[in-house]
């Protein structure tokens, strides 16, 4: 008697401790609590705190975990793929399996992120034949970096729903329902990734969650307000909310005068948003005081009163700043020894830049997520060094990332692919040769000068090497009160002109046409266009032809304006004419300096002996190797273009 009731009660405590888990590999480890076994030696817990495949060449990898529950059981996990899904690199979770070897013929459920539809679905597998039951529509698969947190629900009836959301919501959307109840128990719960060598290490996993079906006692939260113009606003709730208390416009109350709302309608394609038009306009840059009360979800749990800050104001260029660059993090200060750049929001208004892109060179990154209050930071970095900088502030990593030491471009581009900010950094804009070798970050000096080059940012003075995430240490009042001027222009061919100002200009402003006139007949250009994104040069377009050998002047009238709105007071005049082809002893080196004293530089002096008006761009500056027997050190003068006039020095 004693011995048969022993078996029944060691029974139950075993199917107890496997009936549910969640591991979030916080511990660091997936050797225990839960317990994980497979191909071990192809995954870590990287410094995220994610279990991250590591594997080398194509193949597949497998982790499993025990488990014994499917029916009335919610299941929630997070993936992270930094690769657009193929036949050939996916994942699976199975929710489900009768073995722990998940490349064998298996019987279970699994959801599938990517293969060549570029989706999430489940599927049964009986043995070697695999059933499609949920073809999911919403969320894809298909980017350079996916990041999907997903969930999936099986009732007692054998009816399954899976969900998912991305970082742009909180919300669980439904990608589609079935019933299916070929199998009622299981023994595994696992991972299984397939992969090319080009993928082998991006492959990311964490939050898995498997138990009772979660059941809501949380009333919903306001996301995000968006002000859209002086009466509509935009209100995102953390999930759906119940129709009839959501379009009850006594719900929302604004202040100074606007009173209660004259509508909010639930948005009729995501209803966890609420459209709301006011009685009476916004004043524009003005903060108001937003009430929201008695909004329920559909569980019926009501949302109790809360207010918020709203401000009608619209993002321009410069509202959101590259205000810090860790580009040369070796040898380090106090600093971790990884690569960043901080943004800052100077705009009055939160600002969300998912999907914004930032250009580092020639790559494009599309940042996944991010949110900047207004006068705060965001830290941006490889997705590697997240555990190490985001102790500083707020960070979003990105599946690569690599600054340029020396000298670099960096732009900012919103969702609608609008310019928000661009620099075009260089190590002399450290104006510190001790620090300029590493370990010390640049930083702005003041953001209200954005387009400010190096007269606004030196090395930063904080004994840490930087300042992530808080104020530079280099803040200070440097305003640009200087009008932009002409530098220089070049003659591209006989009826276009490029034009070179010192400074960032309003291209609106420097493309009118009537503001450039060319002498001896030929006028105004007939076309202008800007170089981007600095928008320091303009190509202007004639239609009547420049003749040789003619002097020919360019008058550029006043009103051109640089980024931070100074006007050019004065018109400027450039002398040009056909640049020909430089002879023998037509251009001469004239003078040189090659050992200057004390803070003295090199340089080479050139003078025109000819005639003629010569182009720069066509010849290069080189010295001869005696013992080679060749030229060395061969340099372009001015690709762009530089014109040397008869008889003058340069």
């Amino acid at each position: 008697m004693r011995f048969l009731l022993i078996i029944p009660l060691l029974f139950l405590y075993n199917a107890g401790l496997f009936a549910q888990f969640s591991d979030d590999f916080s511990d660091g480890n997936y050797t225990n609590n839960p317990t994980w076994t497979g191909d071990e030696s192809a995954f870590e817990i990287n410094n995220s705190n994610f279990l991250h495949l590591k594997a080398t060449g194509s193949d597949t990898a497998i982790l499993v975990t025990q488990n014994n529950v499917i029916l009335n059981t919610e299941w929630r996990f997070f993936i992270k793929h930094s690769f657009n899904s193929s036949a050939n690199n996916h994942s699976r979770v199975y929710l489900s399996s009768n073995q722990a070897d998940l490349k064998a013929n298996v019987n279970g459920y699994y959801v599938q992120i990517g293969s060549t539809d570029d989706n999430i679905s489940l599927w049964r597998q009986d043995g070697s034949i695999h059933t499609k039951l949920i073809d999911g529509a919403k969320m894809s698969t298909g980017n350079s970096v996916n990041r999907i947190y997903i969930k999936v629900i099986c009732l007692a009836s054998g009816d399954w729903e899976l969900f998912a959301h991305d970082d742009n919501s909180s919300l669980y959307e439904s990608e589609g329902v079935a019933n299916n109840n070929n199998f009622f128990s299981t023994n595994y719960f696992g991972v299984f990734c397939k992969f090319t060598s080009s993928n082998s290490t991006k492959f990311y996993f964490d939050d898995f969650y498997v138990g009772n079906i979660i059941v809501d006692t949380i009333a919903p939260i306001v996301e995000s307000i968006t002000v859209l113009d002086d009466k509509h606003l935009k209100v995102k709730f953390d999930e759906v909310v119940e129709k009839n208390s959501a379009e009850n416009e006594f719900n929302y109350f604004i202040n100074n005068s606007i009173g209660n709302v004259q509508s909010a309608i639930r948005n009729s394609n995501d209803s966890s948003i609420v459209d709301l038009i006011l009685t009476s306009s916004l004043t524009y840059e003005y903060t108001y005081e937003l009430t929201i009360q008695n909004i329920d979800d559909v569980a019926g749990n009501t949302m109790s009163l809360t207010n918020y800050n709203i401000i009608w104001y619209n993002l321009k260029r410069g509202d959101i700043v590259i205000n810090e660059i860790l580009c040369d993090p070796s040898p380090t200060v106090h600093l971790p020894e990884v690569e960043y750049i901080e943004l800052y929001n100077n705009s009055p208004k939160d600002v969300n830049i998912n999907n914004w892109t930032l250009q580092i060179g020639k790559s494009i990154k599309t940042i996944p997520t991010g949110n900047i209050p207004s006068n705060s930071y965001l830290i941006i970095g490889h997705q590697d060094s997240e555990s190490l900088l985001n102790a500083y502030g707020n960070f979003v990593g990105l599946s690569s990332f690599s600054l340029a030491n020396t000298s670099g471009t960096l732009l900012l581009k919103d969702e609608q692919d609008d310019i928000m900010h661009y620099i075009n950094y260089d190590v002399s804009w450290y104006n510190d040769d001790a620090k300029k070798d590493g370990g010390w970050s640049l930083e702005m000096i003041d953001a209200n000068n954005y387009c400010g080059e190096a007269n606004n940012w030196r090395a930063s003075i904080n004994l840490n090497g930087g300042t992530p995430g808080i104020k530079n240490s280099v803040k200070s009042n440097n305003p640009d009160s200087e009008s932009p001027k002409v530098d220089r222009l070049s003659v591209l061919s006989n009826n276009e002109l490029l034009v070179f100002f010192d400074e960032t200009t309003d291209s609106i402003s420097a493309k009118k046409i009537f503001k450039y006139k060319v002498s001896n007949g030929i006028g105004n250009p007939d076309l202008i266009t800007s170089s981007y994104p600095d928008y320091k040069s303009y190509t202007l377009y004639f239609s009547s032809p420049f003749q040789e050998k003619i002097n020919y002047t360019l008058q550029v009238d006043s009103g051109v304006m640089d980024c931070q709105s100074n006007k050019a007071l004065e018109k400027t005049i450039l002398n040009f004419g056909l640049p020909q082809t430089a002879d023998s002893s037509d251009v001469l080196i004239n003078e040189v300096l090659f050992h200057p004293k004390n803070d003295g530089v090199d340089f080479v002096e050139v003078y025109n002996n000819s005639d003629k008006i010569i182009d720069l761009k066509n010849l290069r500056l080189a010295t001869w190797d005696f013992e080679d027997q060749n030229w060395a050190n061969i340099k372009e003068i001015a690709p762009l273009g530089f014109l040397v006039f008869p008889k003058e020095y340069y």
